[in-house]
């Protein structure tokens, strides 16, 4: 019986010696390589639109455009959106900030969007604002953006000037061209 008892302590002995070594970690391995950095992905926001229009030739005739948005616009978005337009008068010129002066100060454009209608107008005039008189001018695009109000107050103090068009797409994510 005592051989008994003192198999017994032995075994529980080594038992909880057994659970005690299985609950220590081993030891640390060396550092492995570092990972090559992964591409960065692209910013943006899914709630911020963007809609392209054009071409559209303005002359002294025919001074205005109006432009359709499309039926996923909705008055209540514009009504409480910030809507920037830009213009570019060629496939390789510039984009131009709409309202705004254009190519080399020969003319202005002043944009108005009709909630109500979900559609917005283009006017060109001559640079002093008076009624164009210069040559045709041809749009060859046009962007609209809409920035939902939730998405834009964060933005008020970002430091993008919304006229400047390269910023404004990169701010937002969207492609320059």
């Amino acid at each position: 019986q005592s051989s008994m008892k003192k198999l017994m302590i032995i075994v529980c002995a080594v038992a909880i010696t057994a659970l005690m070594g299985c609950g220590k970690d081993g030891e640390t391995g060396p550092q492995g390589p570092a990972g090559a950095n992964g591409t960065n992905g692209t910013n943006g926001n899914a709630n911020v639109k963007l809609f392209m229009f054009g071409p559209t030739t303005f002359t002294s005739a025919d001074d205005n455009e109006t432009y359709n948005l499309p039926s996923a616009v909705t008055t209540n978005m514009l009504d409480s959106s910030l809507v920037l337009y830009y213009h570019k008068t060629s496939p390789t010129s510039a984009w131009y900030a709409t309202p705004g002066l254009g190519n080399s100060a020969q003319y202005q454009t002043r944009a108005y969007t009709l909630s109500s209608s979900k559609t917005f107008i283009i006017e060109i005039t001559n640079a002093d604002g008076s009624n164009y008189t210069g040559v045709s001018r041809t749009f060859t695009s046009i962007k609209a953006i809409i920035v939902p109000s939730s998405d834009y107050s964060g933005n008020r103090h970002s430091g993008v000037d919304f006229n400047n068009y390269e910023a404004t797409m990169k701010h937002f994510g969207f492609p320059l061209d």
